[in-house]
């Protein structure tokens, strides 16, 4: 449902021929989509037990954010850093393993209201003074979007779009577009508004700001934009307690004519942003912290709705506790997967989706080289099957997971885990929980078989992880900590003497690592830099 804060086995035996002939959904069908990749030499790595390359990124992933971060050395436009959101920095060469003790409080301010986010930052923007600068960006939780110069922590600009009475709150991290010097974030009144990057005007026209959501007072834009390629997509879920009105619902909006997708999770029979009272169900939020993240090898869209009713199986129009594949334009349901236990989870309240998929590098010689990790509130982490989500449950879109793992205690999940494939080409997995953080590492077996096999524990609360230089670091409730990641060892405390100062507090606040610095806000509102 809501956002709540707490201080068979099986390898998919169907062709591709099978899995697109069930999944025509209109125009083009999967089986076409499948055939170019088997064009592109994707299909055959999925049996193939050799070693083999990569294979290469779909044209959906070319010219979009990813390309800007690497030309604009290593900026972080959205909240994840990448259309996949793999909070990844590889750009970062100045902190390393053996640099990241050096680092200390290079300036801390207090911000008009509070960014309970993770920052972006862009690049190199020539701002209204005639100078060049690197400028971090967050919006608050009054919807207010601002400017800071990332060297200073001063305010280059504020603005605040107008919202109605009783306007609430957002937890939205703002999507940037510097070769368009556009900034999109989330209102206060329903809508999503377009400003430029160095001055902050807002530029409205025949098609912005755009309407996400018809009732602002019930229905909140909580997770991050994410802009993909001409793609900026919007989610939202209900406010604290989970009041009722609210169907979970995204929106994939054309930047350039303007023209909007919605897939509503319940009442999908419905393609339009609802209305109060449309639907007779309430539920189905789409609240992770990334929200809508891309498979960097297909190009598709996924996402994962928590508590709601579903009744997809059986040919109804209710989609909880589900992951979603969709094509790009979000007009078409590809493919999905629900657990066994939809019904217990969203009756309990654990919702599956409080994180979203976690893409994980390609896997040489697995029989399933492209999988996908679904955490929760529950404490399972599910590996699945990107090429065949529901694996051997067929339409029914039920089970068919590779993997289920128990993490200690079963403790919730609500930060994005992050994987990693290091120098080495092992992969890893880091996944903070609201009592600890797990490390795995990403194992096949000589049969090509794939699991997760635990690697260390470590005993911290802590937000979503972001891994920069070789070093991983994390918010939690005392300090920024950067660990070896493949230890848990600690390198670096913000609350050590030589840091010079800590953050406050933490709810979803979450740091980013660009250029030799580490900036993060806190609970009291504050934005800290750290740098060596």
């Amino acid at each position: 449902m809501a956002e709540r804060f707490f201080s068979r086995n099986g390898y998919d035996t169907r062709t591709l021929a099978q899995r697109g002939a069930r999944q025509r959904h209109g125009g083009i069908s999967v089986l076409a989509l499948r055939a170019l990749l088997l064009a592109l030499g994707l299909a055959s790595a999925a049996c193939n037990q050799q070693a083999a390359q990569p294979p290469p990124k779909s044209n959906a992933t070319t010219g979009g954010a990813s390309a800007i971060q690497q030309e604009e050395g290593g900026a972080w436009l959205t909240f994840g850093g990448d259309p996949a959101h793999e909070s990844i920095n590889t750009s970062e060469k100045a902190i390393t393993a053996a640099t990241v003790s050096h680092l200390r409080r290079a300036w801390h301010v207090q911000l008009p209201d509070l960014a309970d986010e993770r920052p972006i930052l862009v690049r190199n923007l020539t701002m209204p003074n005639g100078q060049k600068h690197d400028v971090l960006y967050v919006t608050t939780d009054k919807g207010t979007l601002i400017a800071l110069n990332a060297d200073t922590g001063k305010t280059f600009w504020a603005v605040t779009p107008r919202s109605g009475e009783g306007a609430k709150y957002t937890k939205a991290t703002p999507a940037a577009d510097p070769a368009n010097n556009l900034i999109y974030s989330y209102g206060l009144d329903g809508y999503v508004h377009r400003f430029q990057l160095t001055t902050g005007k807002e530029l409205q026209g025949s098609i912005w700001p755009v309407l996400v959501t018809k009732m602002p007072l019930s229905e909140k834009v909580s997770s991050p934009l994410n802009l993909i390629n001409g793609y900026l997509y919007v989610t939202t879920a209900s406010f604290s307690g989970d009041a009722p009105p609210y169907q979970g619902h995204m929106v994939a909006i054309n930047v350039k004519n303007g023209a909007t997708h919605v897939f509503n999770s319940l009442c999908n029979d419905h393609t339009h942003v609802m209305a109060l009272n449309e639907c007779p169900y309430n539920g189905g939020g789409i609240w992770a912290r990334p929200a809508v993240v891309q498979d960097p090898v297909t190009g598709h869209i996924f996402f994962t709705i928590s508590d709601g009713f579903f009744t997809a199986n059986k040919g109804g129009s209710n989609w909880g506790d589900s992951v979603i594949e969709m094509t790009p334009d979000g007009a078409r349901v590809l493919d999905s997967y629900t657990p066994e236990n939809y019904a217990s989870e969203a009756f309990q309240n654990r919702d599956l989706g409080s994180t979203a998929p976690v893409m994980l590098p390609t896997i040489p010689q697995s029989h399933t080289p492209y999988l996908a990790v679904q955490a929760g509130k529950e404490g399972l982490l599910r590996v699945i099957n990107r090429q065949n989500l529901s694996g051997q449950g067929g339409p029914t879109h039920i089970g068919g997971e590779i993997q289920t793992v128990e993490l200690p205690d079963l403790c919730p999940t609500l930060a994005q885990p992050l994987a990693w494939q290091d120098a080495s080409g092992s992969i890893w997995l880091f996944v903070a929980t609201l009592c600890h953080m797990d490390a795995f590492r990403v194992v096949t077996s000589p049969q090509g078989v794939t699991k997760l096999q635990k690697a260390w524990y470590l005993g911290v609360e802590a937000t979503s992880p972001i891994l920069a230089g070789g070093v991983l670091f994390v918010a939690t409730g005392q300090a920024l900590l950067a660990l070896d990641p493949h230890t848990g060892h600690q390198l670096w405390s913000s609350a050590q003497p030589s840091a010079g100062g800590s953050i406050a507090g933490i709810h979803w606040e979450t740091p980013i690592v660009v250029d030799g610095r580490v900036y993060c806000p806190d609970e009291e509102g504050q934005m800290t830099a750290y740098s060596l």
